[in-house]
């Protein structure tokens, strides 16, 4: 993504089950939206085959 430097924060929001926003340093990037996308978006994240474990649990609260 053009614009992105040393310090910027993603961050996104999954507020209906259906869509997710994405923000860049607290400005709205877009809006992405499909059937069950929220759960697949962050699963990702936060699933158990994720591509960080231990991030995940950490950020999910569960034991090492």
């Amino acid at each position: 993504m053009a614009g992105v430097g040393n310090g910027d924060r993603f961050t996104a929001t999954g507020n209906m089950q259906d869509r997710v926003v994405l923000y860049l340093s607290g400005q709205r990037r877009c809006s992405l939206g499909k059937p069950g996308l929220r759960g697949e978006f962050y699963r990702i994240w936060l699933g158990d085959n994720s591509e960080f474990p231990a991030g995940s649990r950490q950020l999910t609260g569960r034991p090492e």
